[in-house]
Formats: structure tokens, sequence, C-alpha cells
């Protein structure tokens, strides 16, 4: 985005760059929305690992800067910013794919990327998570 052309810019231009903006649940889906934002998670990493990204970048609203450096480590790259065709300002934030993945995977075991899931989302787009086993239930 022109907004942050000079952040971009600065990154190594060797290196690959996955940009994740504008993921968006929709708020009458009937699935739960965690679940929803979660897949939506797993295909960017799933994006970064088919593609050999060295950097995942997203442009978020203000109000989400906590969420996306505690849930993926992700660090901010920019002040906020107007882009064209969004009515609230955006940071840019990035993590460094290469270097955060496995801490990310191991802290987030739904996120990790294996092999299979990488063939599976080159082939179809599809995005799977591994079967739970059930929950115990409380005696």
């Amino acid at each position: 985005m022109d907004a942050f052309a000079r952040e971009v810019q600065a990154i190594d231009p060797e290196c690959t760059v996955v940009e994740a903006s504008l993921s968006v649940v929709d708020p009458v889906t009937s699935a739960d929305p965690r679940l929803v934002l979660f897949h939506l998670l797993k295909a960017q990493m799933l994006s970064c690992a088919t593609q050999g990204a060295d950097w995942l970048l997203a442009a978020v609203r203000e109000t989400e800067i906590g969420f996306y450096r505690r849930m993926l480590n992700m660090e901010i790259l920019s002040g906020a910013e107007s882009c064209p065709g969004m009515a609230t300002p955006r940071v840019l934030m990035g993590l460094q794919y290469r270097e955060h993945a496995a801490l990310l995977f191991k802290r987030i075991p739904l996120l990790a990327v294996t092999l299979a899931d990488e063939a599976e989302y080159a082939s179809s787009g599809s995005v799977r998570f591994a079967q739970r086993a059930p929950r115990r239930e409380a005696a």
C-alpha cells in the first residue's frame, strides 16, 4: 500500500513478504468467530510456508495492535496512517516468519504448519485443523 511504502521498502528487497491485511470474520456467521479467525490465521501461516516467506505483514486498526502482538508476536513497523478506502487509520505490523514461526507454533499448536498441510493448501486452498481428542467429562 502507498501508505506504508517507506516501511515496506525498509525490508530487505531479497525477502519474500506475505501481506495479510483485511482478515474479517462475518459478524452473522453461525460458526464460532474464534474458530473462523484461527482458520484465517492458519491460512496466513500456510501462505507464508508455501511461499517461503521471510515476513508476514498486516495493516491493522490501532485497537487490534494488542491482539496481533500477543497472539502472533508481531512488531509495530509504523505509526497510524490513513489508508485509501479505509474508514480508520491503520498501523503496519510485521512478523519475521522464519525467525518466529517455530515458537509461534509451539505456543499455538492449532496454527502449526505440517508438510501435509502445505501440500493440501497448495493444491486446493483448504485449511484444516488436526482432529482434537474429545474432552473428558468431569465426573
